[in-house]
């Protein structure tokens, strides 16, 4: 390793999760209608969660730009995030993987995402109440997540 203080390791702390191809066979991961069980679940959410770690390390430079912690209750966040977690692996990592398609990612997925990240928090007001940490639910849900008159 260099001693230029000018040289620093490139790599991102943290690395995004590393994801495999589906087994054949197996239901898709980015859709979650089709991941029915629990343990699939479960998988999918602790990629996902490293996925916004590795993404508010690496593209997050403003706190505006960062994904709050209570992504995981914003349903088209987690659609979102989800997708755009694949579709890094696919630009990335895949069989198919190339540098004109992690281009592409940085060039398309990445700002389209970015110019709808507050929209799915309920807007600007939604996003900056999430991202201080005082999450509400826009849609008359309690913090938990379920509907009112469930919690009676």
């Amino acid at each position: 390793m260099s001693t230029d203080p000018l040289l620093v390791d490139l790599r991102p702390k943290p690395a995004p999760p590393e994801l495999s191809a589906p087994a054949p066979g197996r239901k898709r991961p980015w859709d979650w209608c089709a991941v029915t069980d629990d343990l699939a679940s479960a998988d999918v959410h602790g990629e996902l969660a490293k996925f916004v770690a590795y993404f508010n390390a690496r593209y997050a430079w403003t706190p505006t730009q960062a994904i709050p912690a209570c992504w995981a209750r914003h349903g088209a966040l987690v659609e979102e995030l989800t997708t755009l977690m694949w579709s890094r692996w696919a630009a990335f990592s895949s069989g198919s993987a190339s540098a004109e398609a992690a281009e592409s990612w940085h060039r398309q997925s990445l700002p389209s995402f970015m110019g709808r990240l507050d929209a799915w928090m309920g807007g600007a007001a939604g996003a900056g109440e999430c991202r201080a940490g005082s999450h509400k639910d826009l849609r008359g849900r309690e913090a938990t997540g379920q509907d009112k008159d469930e919690n009676q």
